[in-house]
């Protein structure tokens, strides 16, 4: 991925989920988003994946997602599917956290935490 992909399909709430694979990609993000340069990789050193949120200049949350590319394309399908569902967690919580969902019933988690990670394999592989 040469820039960050954004998530569509979750229109209707007030969030914005993207994920990139590349470090400078993720830099110019998150100076955009911020106005500052972020000193630390878009992966934690030694993690696959690292999912991170900020808000944007009109206040609304935003989900970015930094894949290590190296160790993700390394691993099979299965270890693929299972770093995407892990950070698709973390931003269905931070989703229902923003839109004051504290208890979302367990179709809406699965379903929302289902769309993120479909999506994360699918953009991982169209690129």
């Amino acid at each position: 991925m040469k820039k960050v992909s954004w998530m569509s399909g979750i229109e209707f709430l007030p969030v914005y989920v993207g994920c990139t694979d590349n470090e400078a990609a993720y830099a110019r993000e998150v100076r955009r988003l911020t106005r500052k340069s972020h000193p630390s990789p878009c992966v934690t050193p030694g993690a696959t994946a690292t999912a991170h949120r900020y808000y944007n200049g009109r206040g609304e949350l935003v989900v970015l997602v930094g894949f290590n590319r190296n160790r993700i394309s390394k691993g099979p399908a299965a270890f693929r599917a299972g770093i995407f569902a892990h950070e698709a967690v973390h931003a269905a919580d931070w989703i229902f956290e923003e839109i004051g969902e504290d208890k979302p019933s367990d179709e809406f988690r699965a379903h929302l935490t289902q769309r993120i990670t479909w999506w994360f394999f699918q953009e991982y592989h169209a690129k």
